[in-house]
């Protein structure tokens, strides 16, 4: 099993912040019609030492899973373009897992 998380910060270049429903819109837009199931926590983090709110996507997939992969990659994309970002953070790991 492999655990992919998408790292998207909050802060919109000369444009404040993603608020709370933008970021609904995005998910509902962007994220639903991609995966079938994911987790958003939110946390703080820094960028370039600056903080920001962020918003963190994790979604645990088979390895073998390359539509995941895609899918994960093509949300990124369209969350960078969508809010201005100069990045957005991809990072997967092989996860210990089982599903009860």
């Amino acid at each position: 099993m492999i655990t992919t998380s998408i790292f998207m910060g909050a802060n919109i270049p000369d444009s404040g912040t993603v608020s709370t429903s933008m970021f609904k819109s995005f998910i509902q837009d962007e994220v639903a019609n991609r995966l079938d199931g994911f987790t958003i926590t939110e946390g703080q983090g820094y960028w370039k030492g600056e903080p920001e709110r962020t918003f963190i996507l994790t979604v645990i997939h088979n390895n073998e899973d390359v539509g995941i992969k895609v899918a994960c990659e093509e949300v990124a994309k369209a969350y960078k373009s969508q809010f201005r970002q100069e990045a957005v953070l991809v990072a997967s790991s092989e996860t210990v897992t089982s599903f009860v």
